[in-house]
Parts: structure tokens; C-alpha cells; sequence
């Protein structure tokens, strides 16, 4: 199922694999935590490109875990697809339509 509370056990367990590196850490206390999805595909790849089925819908998604650090990124590629319609062959990988197989 799904839950909007926060896993602090989790949060705890990421400050202690911080904490190993940088002691200081356990010196800090934890004000605020949030939580965010993280959204995989079934292949692990990114989803970035137009949705074969709606020639108007567009996604980004199955960043997984890494999406503060590839968003911006996956975002830039994004508006550059949207706006001239020309996908770089750096997102073949990410082409939604590599699920077309599974309808």
C-alpha cells in the first residue's frame, strides 16, 4: 500500500551511513523530513519521450532514486523534445514506445 508518513527509521539509517563519513553529522538534528516517490520502470531505464499512443502527452519519469541529480538533465532533454520535436539519439534507451510489446 501507500503512506504519506515519512519512514524514520529510514531517515535514521541514512544518517548513520552519512554519519561514517562525516562524524559531525550525529552532532545535527533532524528539524524536517519529506518523502517523494520514486518511480522505477520495469526495466530499470528511465521513460523520457512522447507516449506512442497520445501524440500530445509527454513524460519523464523512473528516475528511480537519482532524480535530484539526472532531473534537471532528463528536464532540459525533455523541453528541447517538446519544443522542436527532434529526440537525441541520447534518449533511444528511454524511448517509451520500447513498451509498445506489453498492450
Amino acid at each position: 500500500g501507500f503512506t504519506e508518513k515519512v519512514d524514520f527509521s529510514g531517515v535514521e539509517s541514512n544518517k548513520n551511513h552519512v554519519t561514517e563519513l562525516f562524524p559531525f553529522i550525529s552532532q545535527i538534528e533532524i528539524e524536517k523530513a519529506w518523502f517523494g516517490f520514486m518511480p522505477f520502470s520495469i526495466d530499470g531505464k528511465p521513460l523520457i519521450g512522447k507516449i506512442p499512443a497520445y501524440n500530445n502527452l509527454f513524460i519523464v519519469s523512473g528516475l528511480a532514486s537519482s532524480g535530484f541529480g539526472r532531473g534537471p538533465m532528463a528536464g532540459k532533454y525533455a523541453a528541447e523534445v517538446v519544443l522542436s520535436d527532434y529526440m537525441p539519439s541520447i534518449l533511444n534507451e528511454a524511448d517509451p514506445s520500447r513498451f509498445d510489446q506489453l498492450n
